[in-house]
């Protein structure tokens, strides 16, 4: 059982209003570009996910255009310009 700092079990929880503010904010001021790790990381996922014959669902463009878009909007959410590889 992990335990939260105390800095972190103390915090409210955000109100709706400001919750949407801080998107609002992120949205405007950020357009995240991929550095060239978090591009590299994604070009390889995608390869892999392809070669991977699963025959479920095929693995398409679309795919890897949806992780940049994830990608870019946890950046923006964390404050960065930039998708690292965290993202």
């Amino acid at each position: 059982n992990m335990s939260l700092p105390s800095s972190m079990a103390q915090a409210e929880p955000w109100s709706i209003d400001k919750l949407r503010a801080y998107i609002a904010i992120v949205k405007e001021l950020f357009c995240p570009v991929l550095s060239d790790e978090a591009a590299l990381l994604l070009e390889t996922h995608y390869k892999a996910c392809r070669a991977c014959h699963s025959g479920t669902i095929p693995v398409t463009v679309r795919f890897l255009e949806s992780l940049i878009r994830l990608s870019q909007a946890h950046a923006r959410l964390m404050f960065r310009g930039v998708v690292e590889l965290l993202d």
